[in-house]
């Protein structure tokens, strides 16, 4: 599955490292990425929960990454008017996010 190996690269991870994330088996896991077996549905799910993504978009239909349906109105206006910042604009609500969570930006982009 293509979808899987850029999902994890994005986020900098071996496949022994996402495997363990995911608590399941690295060879289970490879054989994925490689589309050599497909996951169960339990293992499809855990693996867009990991990402934030449907399970549309991982199973290759062309949705976006975000569904901002299930979001209050402030928040998709938030998300709407990120998606059209620079990259240095964002950093600098990454870090004013940050302040307000009193979390690091590691911790932020990680989902810990």
């Amino acid at each position: 599955m293509i979808k899987l190996k850029q999902l994890r690269l994005q986020k900098g991870l071996t496949q022994k490292e996402l495997a363990q994330k995911l608590n399941i088996a690295y060879k289970n896991y490879n054989t994925y990425e490689l589309g050599r077996a497909t996951p169960d549905i339990e293992t499809l799910i855990k693996i867009a929960n990991f990402y934030h993504v449907s399970l549309d978009y991982l199973c290759g239909n062309e949705f976006h990454r975000l569904e901002l349906g299930f979001l209050s109105e402030n928040k998709e206006a938030i998300v709407r008017a990120v998606k059209g910042l620079t990259e240095v604009q964002s950093e600098k609500v990454l870090s004013y996010i940050c302040a307000l969570l009193n979390k690091t930006d590691s911790e932020l982009l990680n989902n810990n």
